[in-house]
């Protein structure tokens, strides 16, 4: 039909609250009659389908996320184009090294941009972010079943990982209540990596205690086959990621504490200050130089390329240690638990990876929707082959598929794993929007005592500082 020479003009105009006001100026010739309804009728129907069309069409909708390098993020990174095609959305995502990416993301939710909409955080931003009022609260998303299918199932979640997930926004307790600030996408524990060829070559037994562990450090210190091996790695850049891993998990196993109940810095107790002193004298008898520059990544390639005898840090290293393609230790690592304490009891930190909302998002459901498909039982089994191997989910660490993709070590592995999430693996942090300031401070103090300042000094004058950043 050819609506032009029934209508002179079609001129759309801005109505309230999205209403679309339509001007119709018709042709003299065409007062009257039914020819002049039906063009009338025509016109306003195609304007009223391609305005519509263009105010709800799903694929005018874009979602920005910011993502930290991790298994998790480079493994679901290649299932968006089929999310983009099955919704409608578009979905842009940065990805960068942790440090650029803490410092990105806190620039971001400072400003109150909205530009990102997702984002990734471990527990002491959860607190930090949530006090700022920087996280949308998930469960009115969880609640509505015309956003959320109930095949998507909340229960499946192991209940710690749920629980890391919540927060009251008191200081200094609340963990595990209150609303659920992110959905965790992947949870660590903390052991021991070890070579076993080396421990069997040299006659030593793999270490039950932390004195073992200092003793087995010092002796696997020497030049094996032309190469340089050391004994035992950790993490020691001057920040508080560095206090997290082994070292905290050997700091609660002594009973040891960040904070009693009244917020007030104890890591200068005499249980800190012992197992510390242990603790570093390992690194500096057993293991490499340099150690205070030591990131997780030069820790990992270190021990992949051969360079470690022990390595302690997150279990979920454990997909790039077994690949032979990557790996030189592959089929030559064994997996302990953290030694246990004084008092015999095992106590090891956890970390859990999240996927968080912003809450000055301007697409909130179109965010949600993403983040419920990119937490589904699903696709978070579809990451394990691509080394996000400790899954959040009880469906997916239980599927066959996924036993048989992390049975290392005649199942050494999944046991280690398994013992930590239902027994020792907790967040050992005070809850509190302090834990990463403190942390830094924290961390400049063990390397203070590696390079040779007195436990005891370093320690004491951290907490004092760390007391007054609290008072503040």
């Amino acid at each position: 039909m050819a609506i032009g020479g029934c209508l002179n003009s079609i001129v759309p105009e801005p109505g309230n609250g999205g209403t679309l006001n339509v001007t119709i100026m018709v042709n003299s010739k065409l007062r009257r009659g039914p020819r002049l309804v039906a063009a009338i009728l025509c016109g306003f129907c195609v304007l009223l389908f391609c305005h519509c069309t263009k105010k709800n069409n799903p694929k005018s909708v874009e979602i920005h996320l910011l993502l930290n390098r991790h298994p998790f993020t480079e493994s679901i990174l290649r299932f968006i184009p089929e999310y983009e095609r099955q919704s409608g959305v578009k979905v842009s995502t940065l990805l960068l090294s942790e440090e650029e990416y803490f410092e990105k993301l806190i620039t971001e939710l400072s400003s109150r941009s909205s530009f990102y909409d997702l984002f990734m955080l471990g527990f002491p931003h959860l607190w930090q972010y949530a006090k700022a009022g920087w996280l949308e609260p998930l469960d009115p998303y969880i609640k509505n079943l015309d956003l959320t299918p109930t095949a998507w199932d909340q229960n499946d979640f192991f209940p710690e990982l749920i629980a890391c997930s919540r927060w009251n926004l008191r200081q200094g307790a609340g963990r595990g209540e209150g609303p659920l600030w992110a959905l965790p996408v992947n949870e660590e524990g903390y052991v021991i990596f070890y070579r076993k060829d080396l421990f069997d070559r040299f006659h030593i037994k793999p270490p039950t205690t932390y004195e073992e562990v200092y003793k087995a450090a010092k002796a696997l210190t020497r030049n094996v086959d032309g190469q340089q091996i050391y004994g035992f790695g950790h993490r020691g850049v001057r920040s508080w990621s560095t206090i997290h891993p082994g070292y905290m998990t050997a700091f609660a196993s002594w009973g040891a504490r960040d904070f009693d109940e009244s917020m007030h810095c104890v890591i200068d107790s005499p249980q800190a200050i012992e197992i510390t002193d242990l603790f570093i004298r390992t690194l500096r008898e057993g293991g490499p130089p340099g150690w205070p520059s030591y990131t997780w990544y030069e820790g990992k390639e270190g021990f992949l390329s051969g360079k470690f005898a022990m390595w302690f840090d997150a279990n979920h290293q454990a997909a790039a240690f077994e690949n032979p393609a990557k790996s030189q230790v592959a089929g030559k690592v064994g997996y302990l638990l953290p030694p246990a304490g004084p008092d015999g009891q095992i106590r090891s930190s956890t970390w859990v990876w999240s996927l968080a909302m912003n809450a000055a998002s301007k697409n909130k459901e179109a965010a949600w929707k993403f983040l419920a498909w990119a937490t589904s039982k699903e696709i978070l089994q579809r990451t394990v082959p691509y080394e996000n191997i400790n899954p959040t989910r009880k469906s997916v660490w239980e599927d066959p598929k996924t036993m048989q993709a992390t049975n290392w070590a005649q199942g050494e592995y999944r046991r280690t794993a398994q013992l930590l999430l239902s027994k020792y693996a907790r967040i050992r942090w005070t809850p509190s929007i302090y834990v990463t300031q403190a942390g830094d401070r924290w961390a400049a103090a063990l390397q203070e005592i590696y390079e040779g300042k007195g436990t005891a000094q370093a320690l004491k004058s951290a907490a004092a500082d760390i007391d007054q950043m609290v008072r503040k």
